[in-house]
């Protein structure tokens, strides 16, 4: 309810690409501080997937290699229903900002897919997903770059940070 009533007030339908975007890094804890840290957009992308139940329990990542692609898939565990669009587009925003935060640079080569069909405000996700080749009504929501950007460098890379965070990150799983 809170998400349709926000969506409501605001006008705005793509509001989750907009919290999305809006989120800072270090409202994911220990997860955002290794990603951050992490020496390349590759390994940032596999700390997502391995500890994304620390922050989210509504959906699972995981990340598939192949045809010098890197996809990091998104897969519900719930049934959203009317607010499946929110719950994607926050979600696909969020991992957006990060990965343009941590290589310094808009993610080129860059397809996202939804599994919703395009809705009416599409334009709305190109401004805000600027350069991507957005894909709707796909199989499954997804973000698919390209290997050589996923061994891009961390401009914020720092391994004893990225350890530090990883034993965080490990110590709240086992709680």
């Amino acid at each position: 309810r809170l998400v349709l009533r926000g969506v409501e007030l605001t006008g705005a339908s793509w509001l989750g690409l907009d919290v999305g975007r809006s989120t800072q890094i270090s409202s994911h804890g220990a997860l955002g501080y290794a990603m951050v840290a992490s020496a390349d957009v590759g390994q940032a992308l596999n700390l997502a997937e391995r500890y994304s139940s620390l922050r989210l329990q509504i959906t699972r990542f995981s990340v598939e290699r192949g045809n010098g692609r890197v996809q990091l898939r998104i897969e519900d565990t719930l049934a959203w229903g009317d607010i499946d669009e929110y719950i994607h587009s926050h979600i696909i925003g969020a991992i957006c900002l990060l990965l343009e935060t941590v290589s310094g640079m808009p993610l080129p080569d860059t397809r996202v897919a939804f599994t919703y069909p395009a809705p009416a405000w599409a334009d709305e996700y190109a401004t805000r997903l600027r350069g991507v080749t957005l894909e709707f009504g796909a199989s499954a929501s997804m973000l698919d770059i390209p290997e050589s950007s996923a061994s891009n460098p961390c401009i914020t890379a720092d391994a004893s940070a990225c350890r530090q965070a990883v034993r965080l990150c490990e110590r709240a799983e086992a709680r």
